[in-house]
Formats: structure tokens, C-alpha cells, sequence
């Protein structure tokens, strides 16, 4: 976010897609690391969600999922999606998916190798 600062003015989509998750995974949130997590996207970090998806998501992760929203406010918890699929991608133009997720914009492995040569302001 520090070299790109229109994720705070205009704010962003985030998408976890949580296909490998596994019960080591769900026991890891206990409702204090859940608070933690809630309290650190709403107050600490510089930006606005304008949509936070998860997609993918086993049955068990589900029930954490639940949890989770009780820590959120009421316009995050608006914003919050839980899919248990990929049909979340409509809104989003194919060149802007990767191959895996059903677009035209590249692989997941080649989008990954080009993080770090992002245009700085």
C-alpha cells in the first residue's frame, strides 16, 4: 500500500481463495487471533475495502467465517463474501483473472513473478 496510494482513496477488492485449507488451518483462529484480524483490517491498515471474498471455502471454514463477521463492523461485514465456489469472479473482467481462476490474464506463477516489479509513485 506504501507505493500505491489509490487503495486508500479509492479502495480495493480482496480475494483468498482458501481450496487448500485444512483443519490445522481452522484451528489456528481462535476468537482472540479472529478479533485480532478484524481489529487490524478496520483500524490499522491505510486502506478501503470495498469487497473482501473468500471463494473455495471447505464446510469447516465456513464456521470460522461465522465467527469472524462478529467482529466486523456492520459496513465491512456488508462487504463480505463467503463462496464455497468460483462463481464470485463475474465482476471481473477475464484479462484481469488468472488462467487457474478462468481468465485470459496470465498464470497464478507468472502474476506471482511480477509482484515485485510493480510501478512505484
Amino acid at each position: 500500500m506504501k507505493y500505491y496510494p489509490a487503495g486508500s482513496v479509492y479502495g480495493c477488492a480482496f480475494y483468498m481463495d482458501g481450496s487448500n485449507s485444512t483443519a490445522g488451518h481452522v484451528f489456528q483462529f481462535t476468537p482472540f487471533v479472529l478479533n485480532k484480524i478484524a481489529h487490524t483490517w478496520q483500524r490499522c491498515y491505510p486502506v478501503r475495502f470495498q469487497k473482501i471474498v473468500f471463494f473455495n471455502i471447505p464446510a469447516i471454514l465456513d464456521i470460522v467465517m461465522s465467527a469472524f463477521r462478529f467482529f466486523l463492523t456492520e459496513k465491512l461485514k456488508s462487504r463480505l463474501f463467503v463462496f464455497s465456489h468460483q462463481h464470485c469472479f463475474e465482476d471481473i473482467p477475464a484479462d484481469s483473472l488468472p488462467v487457474e481462476y478462468g481468465g485470459t490474464g496470465g498464470t497464478v506463477q507468472e502474476l506471482t513473478g511480477n509482484y515485485g516489479k510493480l510501478n512505484k509513485y
